[in-house]
């Protein structure tokens, strides 16, 4: 469910559970995801892989289990290893932790101002293993040479399951607090490994959990997690999302993404630079487990319906990343679970997402044109988008500026300018702010 892109292909991370320990590999794509030669091993031995880009070469990293010698009493590692943008390997693994570690997030890597951040739960006392008290979130950075900083402390507390993001100055990394899972926390790191202020995205009295996942769409960024509505241990989870200034301070209200019965499980968020696409399992089924999508505005308004991104007969799991102005959704199918998590997937798959219509003005409608109220049409597009209507005397030497926001019923809107007749001319555009 990780991804990096370099400018002409991308590259994905491939776990093998055809073996025991399962392997781990990565797969080169084309920039229309076509398959570029064959999955390209690592030699180690693990699973959950993160992927960055650099400029040079992708970053790939994972739970690593040390052939097989490391276990839940004792902690795993993390390992990276760089691929060129040709899909070759550059140099040997490399440890990027001590053992004791858990890497039970999914987007834990992010690369900005020259260096990777690599974040991850570190267990106080390995052998305790998942207790609430016994882990927080630390990280690490990484130049693209390879060079490691010394191991920091995200969280002030105790903490589980961390993704991060980078916003062109800062990390921002989020986590699910850990004495009482029920907060999600984050905070932003200066790519000097510095923490800053910690902040509440969100704190209620239902349990919150992982995976959680964050998106920076340019101003604001997008926190996505789930929390078990119907209470403690009742299986009955609902998947949110909170926007967040680069400031910390929370942007308007907890955003609903899904609230359909039995359980939904968000698995990441992502960004193509105009929506964000949260996408989680509906395990309602469990032994039919369908993989589905929501678009969601930088404004924080659910656009159209859930997307069914996969609903065959078994269980599905996947996520999305965003590249190159797309989202790129990927999919295990047939996934199997033994009593260590997954032991099974028939087959993996990836697709590219149909951009979101942009709103239109429908020149056609019946309303278009002079109006007793005014210079009216009609504006179109998918159900509950939002809709800017700009306005400018001159479209090639003046500024366009914003006269109304409309958010579509049904696809569709009316507008009507009503002081139409006080300039000599005057052009229209829409768009999705």
């Amino acid at each position: 469910m990780s991804m990096s892109f370099d400018g002409t292909g991308y590259l994905v991370g491939v776990e093998d559970h055809r073996s025991s320990p399962t392997t781990l590999a990565a797969q080169l794509l084309n920039a229309e995801g076509a398959k570029v030669g064959a999955p390209v091993p690592t030699g180690r031995s693990g699973i959950t892989t993160a992927l960055a880009f650099d400029g040079v070469n992708h970053l790939m990293i994972w739970e690593d289990d040390e052939l097989g010698t490391l276990n839940g009493s004792t902690g795993w590692r993390v390992y990276g290893q760089f691929f060129s943008t040709q899909g070759t390997t550059v140099g040997e693994p490399f440890a990027i932790t001590t053992a004791g570690i858990w890497f039970d997030g999914i987007k834990t890597l992010s690369f900005g101002a020259g260096r990777y951040l690599v974040t991850y739960t570190r267990l106080i006392v390995p052998a305790r293993g998942a207790e609430s008290d016994n882990r927080y979130i630390a990280g690490r950075i990484l130049q693209p040479g390879g060079t490691l900083g010394e191991e920091f402390r995200i969280s002030t507390g105790f903490g589980k399951a961390s993704a991060v993001t980078f916003d062109g100055s800062n990390f921002f990394v989020v986590w699910c607090e850990d004495s009482e899972d029920r907060e999600i926390r984050g905070r932003f790191v200066s790519p000097d490994a510095v923490p800053g202020t910690e902040v509440f995205v969100n704190s209620g009295e239902a349990p919150s959990d992982n995976p959680k996942s964050v998106a920076f769409d340019g101003t604001n960024y997008l926190v996505v997690w789930n929390e078990e509505v119907g209470g403690k241990e009742t299986g009955t989870w609902d998947s949110f999302g909170q926007l967040v200034g680069r400031d910390g301070v929370l942007v308007g209200e907890r955003i609903a993404i899904t609230t359909e019965p039995g359980p939904q499980m968000v698995t990441t968020v992502s960004f193509d630079g105009d929506h964000y696409l949260a996408v989680w399992v509906d395990m309602q089924d469990e032994s039919n487990w369908d993989l589905y999508g929501q678009l969601v505005s930088p404004a924080g308004t659910l656009l159209g319906g859930k997307l069914s991104l996969c609903a065959e007969p078994g269980n599905q799991l996947g996520g999305a990343g965003s590249a190159n102005g797309r989202h790129l959704v990927m999919v295990n199918h047939g996934v199997n679970l033994g009593p260590g998590g997954i032991s099974e997937i028939e087959s993996a798959t990836g697709f590219f997402l149909e951009p979101f219509p942009r709103p239109q003005i429908n020149t056609g409608s019946d309303v278009f044109g002079v109006s007793p109220g005014g210079f009216s049409f009609e504006l179109c597009g998918p159900d509950g988008q939002t809709v800017l209507v700009e306005s400018s005397s001159d479209p090639v030497g003046s500024a366009w500026s914003a006269v109304q926001t409309h958010i579509l019923v049904g696809g569709s809107a009316a507008y009507v300018d009503a002081s139409w007749t006080n300039s000599t001319m005057r052009f229209y555009r829409v768009r999705s702010p």
